[in-house]
């Protein structure tokens, strides 16, 4: 079980170094975490559950695993088995036919679990090998069925020579411009390699892949090469084409790849799967996304940019162009360039200040009726120190002041007032020398609205 910790901060701390331009808060607290859990930064984590600290702080463990006892393990979906750490079907997978490590041979396909001889289409397999009937002397129209000695076998059948446009080679009337064991010329055989055919084209020997199976690492064409060693049909990193890695960005559940297609859960409020690719997730944010902004395919014209599923010229450089607020997320990518209104000694609350690392944003907020009204900054970087003010003054007077705060540490920092109806507050941001991030571009502001 994860669970934030609250830092108290008694009132001494605001005249320590961090509150007058010196130097940062320090960032350490006092663990108050239930009995079993570990302290991992300013987390209390269950370590024998936890993915993103299994067995210790901060040992991730990578995608497709869970942490079961403390130990990153793969867990595989029903009907699969874990196989030199990848889920596969052993009903089905020639690398692991039956079992993990029972591969097939070349030439052979596993099938219910065992391994069986591959034939192209116009082949059968006669005494276990793959035999051209139409042109074999010893299986001339079907298995067994040989022809007379000092006969050919054509089309099929056997004859005393072999018609125009074919070649002898042996007894078996072929054509050399595509037959797999005579490709070219007489006892030319195309080879074929692990889960891969060879056929004859244009009297040249080509090896292709078996269906759902890729040559991942380009070795077919290579002496000792492995062949089409990978499983398409279930491979997350390659899943129905080497390379095409399944993702769950923005969806609710991991990424799955099945019968050679990506799948994935449902797409995470405010995110929409807009170019119908399960591979990449839900990959535009329509409440940011230029491109798609409100819905997929709304795109908004030169010059504007997206906010909170609306287009807009609005940059949050001053007053003129300010970010308007509404309750819920606001996701704000701003363009501000200079420091218009927080470039002095900072609020009365914040310390004080000379040279900003950045510029600050302007925002404002109308209330609808009576309510009081909390912002907050939910994206911040740690270790670096933001300043923040709202007042609800004509903008760009930042006095009086409503509420101000001054953070080092924490990921989100908060400011509260209460308005009137029709009333306007403006709040500004900005980061200062302190710490080594700037403001993150975009802002998140959540607007949290009480009557």
């Amino acid at each position: 079980m994860k669970r934030w910790l609250v830092r108290l901060a008694p009132v001494v701390l605001l005249l320590s170094p961090g509150c007058d331009g010196g130097e940062p808060w320090p960032d350490g607290s006092v663990a108050n975490c239930d009995f079993g859990d570990t302290q991992c930064g300013i987390e209390c984590v269950d370590v024998m559950s936890d993915r993103e600290h299994c067995g210790a702080c901060d040992n991730a463990c990578d995608t497709g695993f869970s942490c079961v006892e403390g130990a990153c393990a793969l867990v595989c979906p029903e009907g699969q088995t874990a196989c030199d750490g990848a889920c596969t079907d052993v009903d089905r997978d020639p690398s692991h036919c039956g079992a993990c490590g029972d591969a097939c041979e070349a030439g052979e396909v596993c099938s219910s679990g065992s391994c069986e001889v591959s034939c192209l289409p116009d082949q059968e397999v006669c005494d276990g090998q793959c035999t051209l009937t139409m042109s074999d002397p010893s299986n001339c129209g079907a298995c067994g069925a040989a022809c007379d000695e000092g006969e050919v076998c054509m089309m099929g059948e056997c004859a005393v020579t072999c018609g125009a446009g074919l070649t002898d080679c042996g007894g078996s009337c072929v054509d050399l411009s595509v037959n797999p064991v005579n490709c070219g010329a007489c006892g030319t055989v195309c080879d074929v390699a692990f889960a891969a055919d060879g056929i004859c084209v244009a009297g040249e020997c080509q090896t292709f892949c078996q269906d759902l199976q890729g040559d991942c690492n380009s070795d077919l064409a290579t002496a000792g090469g492995d062949g089409c060693e990978t499983r398409l049909e279930m491979d997350i990193a390659n899943c129905g084409a080497c390379r095409r890695e399944c993702t769950n960005a923005n969806a609710e559940d991991a990424a799955t790849c099945a019968a050679g297609q990506c799948t994935r859960g449902a797409c995470l409020p405010g995110f929409t799967d807009c170019d119908m690719d399960a591979a990449n997730g839900c990959e535009a944010d329509t409440n940011a996304d230029r491109l798609n902004c409100g819905g997929c395919g709304m795109a908004c014209a030169a010059g504007e940019f997206c906010i909170g599923g609306s287009c807009t010229t609005d940059t949050g450089e001053d007053c003129a162009t300010a970010f308007t607020l509404s309750a819920g997320v606001n996701t704000l990518p701003w363009m501000a360039t200079t420091n218009d209104y927080l470039a002095g000694s900072g609020p009365s609350c914040t310390p004080t200040f000379t040279s900003p690392d950045g510029p600050d944003v302007v925002m404002e907020y109308t209330a609808a009726a009576a309510e009081t009204v909390t912002f907050a900054l939910t994206n911040r970087p740690t270790n670096t120190r933001w300043a923040a003010l709202i007042s609800t003054s004509a903008c760009g007077t930042t006095t009086p002041e409503a509420d101000c705060a001054s953070e080092f540490g924490s990921t989100t920092m908060e400011l509260t007032t209460s308005l009137t109806a029709g009333q306007t507050v403006y709040l500004y941001v900005v980061d200062t020398a302190s710490g080594a991030n700037p403001l993150e571009n975009p802002l998140e502001v959540t607007v949290t609205v009480m009557p």
